[in-house]
């Protein structure tokens, strides 16, 4: 069976653009890096090349849409570009942080650009889960019907970010790395007690405990989100973990694309076109 793949954790960012290979190494997987150098020449044209060019990775990979966010919160307009350019394979998210200025300002532009949602990242944000900027931050997006994926494992206590999502029902909150090792106990119990939890694996080593959610009543298919983690990760790697779960095949279709795709139906009232 031949899947549609919907990736709920991807990266790309404008300072692809400009930064030295070597530089690459630390956030990128060495075949990516050879990728873009084989193809050079989309890092010197415009933004617009630079898009481009991260459909052709999709492309190589297999990906047909990607849910796609940078690592720093100064790309928001390129995300928003990325959108416009993307020809409807690409849905991007933003990124805000107190430390930038006004959080109110800042969270009005992601809006205003059309993104999806945000992308949280305590480390490079400085974001304190517990403190009332954060709670803003759940409010605003379940107002306006965005999604919020967070970086878990590392970096903040998973725990804290739970407590906030709990306070907004309707506000879907994705777990990015499903917890990793050191949290992943916490993610499973997170998605278990809350409706609006989702699990997604990339980076996820323990495969028992992504079979467990699926088997587990509380959890189960749904709300299990297929990502890569691209180009830090690869997405061969991740996709197998789903390929290899005691499932259906409808059921894998599910995680690759459909949970996604109804996430952003229901919630953010967007069609996805198949």
């Amino acid at each position: 069976m031949e899947y549609k793949i919907f990736d709920a954790h991807s990266h790309w960012a404008s300072v692809v653009k400009m930064a030295r290979f070597e530089e690459l190494e630390d956030i990128a997987t060495l075949e990516s890096i050879e990728f873009i150098k084989q193809h050079g020449e989309f890092l010197k044209g415009s933004t617009k090349k630079l898009v481009e060019l991260y459909l052709m990775l999709m492309d190589h990979y297999g990906i047909d849409k990607s849910q796609v966010f940078s690592v720093i919160p100064e790309d928001n307009q390129f995300m928003s570009l990325m959108g416009k350019n993307g020809k409807g394979r690409l849905f991007p998210l933003g990124m805000v942080s107190p430390k930038m200025g006004d959080l109110e300002q800042q969270l009005n532009q992601v809006h205003e650009l059309g993104l999806f949602g945000l992308k949280i990242h305590p480390d490079y944000q400085k974001l304190d889960f517990k403190s009332p900027e954060f709670s803003d931050i759940f409010e605003f997006c379940q107002e306006h019907r965005m999604i919020v994926i967070s970086h878990t494992g590392s970096h903040g206590n998973l725990r804290d970010i739970v407590a906030q999502a709990a306070r907004f029902p309707d506000l879907p909150f994705i777990v990015g790395h499903m917890g990793l090792g050191p949290q992943v106990d916490q993610a499973y119990k997170a998605a278990a007690e809350h409706e609006n939890v989702y699990l997604e694996i990339s980076g996820q080593g323990y495969q028992y405990m992504i079979q467990g959610a699926v088997d587990d009543a509380r959890i189960g298919v749904q709300k299990v989100l297929f990502g890569s983690d691209f180009p830090s990760l690869a997405p061969q790697v991740e996709l197998e973990k789903i390929f290899s779960l005691d499932i259906t095949q409808a059921e894998k279709q599910d995680i690759f694309a459909g949970n996604l795709t109804r996430l952003y139906q229901s919630t953010l009232k967007k069609h996805i076109a198949w």
